[in-house]
């Protein structure tokens, strides 16, 4: 069963301004907007989360991104009109793309994974 969302932050998935309180960091407001929303409303990962439960008996290996990453990412393919191969490298490259989506310092899926959870 693929994870809502992920409740505690990682380790490895510092606050950037604590750490380099001197440093400038971009903040897309329009980002930032959006995902005060989003937590605002829990209730849009749960109406997602049926869309993309998995057939028990295929399920192996990693669960994957959450499917609160996952409605983030849609929200910012659709916002930037990426395709699914620039979404995932965008994502890969941007601290607020990043902090927008929830991947922090992990692992970001490729064009392809992106592109089949997406469309399911």
């Amino acid at each position: 069963m693929r994870k809502k969302r992920e409740n505690q932050q990682s380790f490895f998935d510092p606050n950037f301004e604590a750490l380099f309180p001197d440093a400038s960091f971009t903040t897309d407001e329009e980002l930032t907007g959006m995902s005060r929303i989003l937590d605002q409303i829990p209730e849009a990962v749960d109406l997602l989360a049926p869309d993309l439960e998995e057939n028990p008996d295929t399920l192996m290996g990693r669960h994957g991104i959450t499917v609160e990453q996952l409605l983030r990412c849609v929200i910012l393919k659709q916002l930037k009109s990426y395709s699914y191969r620039e979404l995932a490298k965008r994502i890969s490259d941007s601290i607020d793309f990043r902090r927008f989506a929830r991947f922090g310092f992990g692992p970001v899926p490729n064009y392809s994974t992106l592109n089949k959870l997406i469309r399911r």
